[in-house]
């Protein structure tokens, strides 16, 4: 199922918010899901995986298949990274 999502997710952006930054993914079809509501930082990558990583993520979105990173890291054990824009 992951991998088929990390082919219709087109980026990841960091949207400005009062307090941090709201972190979603951006579908080919023009689509937006938050991955993470709310950080106090912005971080430089995310890694898909292909199972729920994510302890802190709230309900059933697929926010709960990524990990964040401060600094550009290379391909471990994750199925696709993703640069922050």
């Amino acid at each position: 199922m992951n991998k088929e999502l990390a082919e219709h997710i087109c980026e990841i952006v960091a949207v400005e918010i009062k307090r941090g930054y709201r972190i979603e993914a951006v579908f080919h079809s023009g689509g937006r899901e938050v991955i993470k509501g709310q950080s106090t930082r912005k971080p430089s990558m995310v890694q898909l995986h292909d199972c729920p990583v994510n302890g802190n993520f709230r309900g059933d979105g697929i926010g709960q298949y990524f990990t964040f990173s401060k600094s550009v890291i290379y391909q471990r054990d994750w199925i696709k990274s993703f640069e922050v824009r």
